[in-house]
Formats: C-alpha cells, sequence, structure tokens
C-alpha cells in the first residue's frame, strides 16, 4: 500500500481548485450546456423566412456584422431592426472575438430577440479555438441558397486562411451547382470577407470572383470584415457590386429592399 503524500496534496491542491473555478476554459465539447433548441439554426430559419416571404412582392431585410466585442451595440441593432419593417437578417460573421462559446451564445441570445429570422455567417474570428466546431453545433452551415419571389439569397463561407488545410474553402462544387442553375432576378451574396481581404487565401481571389460573378447577370454582394462604414464599390470593374457592412460598434448597418422594379440599397445609423 502506497503511503500518503501530504506534500504532494498541498502542491496539487491549488492546480485542482484552479479547474474548477476556471471550469469554462475546460470544456469536454465546445458546445457543452447549449440548448437543444439552438441546434441546426440556419436551415431552420430558412424554411421560416420561405414560409413567411412566399408570396411577397416586396422583401425587405438588413445585413449588420462584426458585432464581437461590442455586445451592447448588437443589442442597440437589434432594438433599432425590431423597429423597422425587416423580413429577415443576416449577420455576416464575427459575432464572437476567440470562437468561444460564451461569445457565440451571447451573439446568438440577443439575436434571438429579433421579431424576424436571421441567419448567421461563418466569420475569421468565430473559427479560432473550437469556434468552427460550436459555430457548425449552433448554426450547421454557412453555405446555404434559397429563392424569394424576387431575388435568390446565398450564403457562403469564404475564410480559406482559417481552413489552411482544406482547399474547399470557398466550397466551389456549391457554387457551381448554383451557377448551373442561373436565375434572371437579383442575386445576393452574403460572406464575411470579401475575395480581396486577408482572411481570403490571394491565390484563390480572381478564380473566385469570376464564380462569384457568373451566378447571374445581377450579382450583390455583402460583406464585413474591414471593420469599416458603409461602402459600395464594383472593385473587379466586371458589373458586381461589392457592398461593405460596418462592424455594430458604428452604430451603421445596410438593408436592402426586393420589388417587381428592382433592388434599393439603404446605409442606416441607430
Amino acid at each position: 500500500m502506497r503511503k500518503f503524500n501530504l506534500f504532494k496534496l498541498i502542491l496539487l491542491t491549488p492546480v485542482f481548485i484552479f479547474t474548477m473555478v476556471s471550469c469554462d476554459r475546460f470544456l469536454a465539447h465546445p458546445y457543452y450546456g447549449a440548448h437543444q433548441k439552438d441546434h441546426n439554426y440556419n436551415p431552420r430559419n430558412v424554411e421560416t423566412i420561405l414560409k413567411n416571404c412566399k408570396e411577397k412582392d416586396t422583401v425587405r431585410f438588413a445585413v449588420i456584422s462584426d458585432s464581437h466585442v461590442k455586445y451592447d451595440f448588437l443589442v442597440d441593432a437589434v432594438e433599432d431592426i425590431n423597429k423597422r419593417n425587416f423580413d429577415f437578417v443576416i449577420h455576416c460573421g464575427d459575432g464572437s472575438d476567440f470562437g468561444l462559446l460564451r461569445e457565440l451564445m451571447r451573439t446568438h441570445n440577443i439575436m434571438n430577440d429579433l421579431k424576424m429570422p436571421y441567419l448567421m455567417v461563418l466569420g475569421n474570428h468565430d473559427c479560432l479555438g473550437t469556434g468552427k466546431e460550436t459555430y457548425k453545433e449552433i448554426y450547421a452551415t454557412s453555405d446555404l441558397c434559397f429563392d424569394l419571389k424576387n431575388a435568390r439569397i446565398i450564403t457562403v463561407n469564404t475564410n480559406c486562411v482559417e481552413y489552411h488545410e482544406q482547399n474547399n474553402i470557398p466550397d466551389i462544387m456549391f457554387i457551381d451547382g448554383l451557377i448551373e442553375s442561373p436565375v434572371e432576378k437579383p442575386v445576393f451574396v452574403a460572406m464575411h470577407g470579401a475575395p480581396w481581404t486577408d482572411s481570403f487565401c490571394s491565390e484563390k481571389e480572381v478564380y473566385y470572383a469570376k464564380k462569384l460573378r457568373s451566378l447571374g447577370d445581377n450579382v450583390i454582394c455583402m460583406y464585413g470584415h474591414i471593420h469599416e462604414h458603409p461602402m459600395v464599390d464594383d472593385y473587379y470593374g466586371d458589373g458586381v457590386n461589392y457592398y461593405h457592412v460596418p462592424k455594430t460598434a458604428y452604430k451603421e448597418y445596410i438593408s436592402f429592399t426586393i420589388t417587381n422594379e428592382g433592388v434599393e440599397y439603404e446605409a442606416i445609423e441607430f
């Protein structure tokens, strides 16, 4: 029988206490403690959007981005959006700063105060640590496509720097499938980083930009990441306008209104 070593016990006790009080740093699973209803959120909200907008000739949606760290501004943005007549909201990513469960869930809980469904795009900060796994558990996927009466809405994961070990980000097969089924109505593409930004692999930039251009005759891209005020730019001179979505700390977001006559854009301060 081993003798009880009081000296070792004294040495190990502080480590044990630190582990217990810091349990959020040692989660057995990145999604530990989250509620079952928060699974598969993006696909379920697509179904809700389609149901709500099925017969609408006019659809209006808001786009926000980069709410990490400044959660109070996200609360203010949600309150302002709820005062306006929007059908849904797209968040262009970076709801967290370090990909932590508590950060992603805080953003998710704030966004759940919206009176309309929302979609969450994966941002580069959301990929840090176990963020990729947590995002997948909550939202399922960032690669989505659905058709409204007057528009096609697409969201994509463009964080190829954070997925450097894989060659399928962005998922070109997903994009090619959409190119093979073109639509004449406007095509909106929401992403976190535009092809020329530092979250995108430079060797894929031109190739991917050409793919985006091939999605339709009227392609409108929305992106965040660079933390600037709203701006619009035909970056490649190919007819595709890239709309930058400001970080929520600037107390701004953008919106689009889709009608049979076309598309209206607005930069909104709150």
